[in-house]
């Protein structure tokens, strides 16, 4: 099914610095959203800005898994082994991979994007979301 949603879908985050899609805010276990220009700096470090948007979202304390991005057709899945095992550091980088896809309660997948398009797909019922970076 596809569905189109218009301008008056998307909510500004009083901040200025992200946005949300009000379709998704509809699913309880969901935190989700797309930083603005206002976010951070072209020469700000991607780790940094990374944690900077769980703060922003309230998931500073959960384990983060994002996306090298080199334009490739990779997709990794964020299981809950590697979320264990990388406890210590709390985050993971999958190399030359475009996009993730999750089911563990509590993870932080990311992607970023400039001039790319972002992927995002979420299943309610299965708990399970997946970003992509398309490019």
């Amino acid at each position: 099914m596809t569905e189109v949603h218009a301008e008056s879908d998307i909510v500004h985050h009083p901040s200025g610095l992200s946005v949300s899609a009000t379709p998704l805010a509809g699913i309880p276990w969901l935190r989700h959203g797309s930083t603005t220009r206002s976010f951070s700096t072209a020469d700000s470090p991607r780790l940094g800005d990374l944690q900077k948007m769980q703060q922003h979202l309230g998931m500073h304390s959960s384990f983060l898994a994002y996306a090298q991005q080199k334009h490739t057709n990779h997709v990794a899945a964020v299981n809950a082994e590697l979320a264990r095992s990388d406890g210590d550091t709390f985050f993971h980088q999958f190399p030359e991979t475009d996009a993730l896809v999750c089911a563990i309660p509590n993870v932080t997948i990311a992607i970023m994007t400039a001039d790319c398009a972002p992927v995002f797909l979420a299943d309610p019922e299965k708990e399970m979301v997946a970003l992509g970076h398309a490019g």
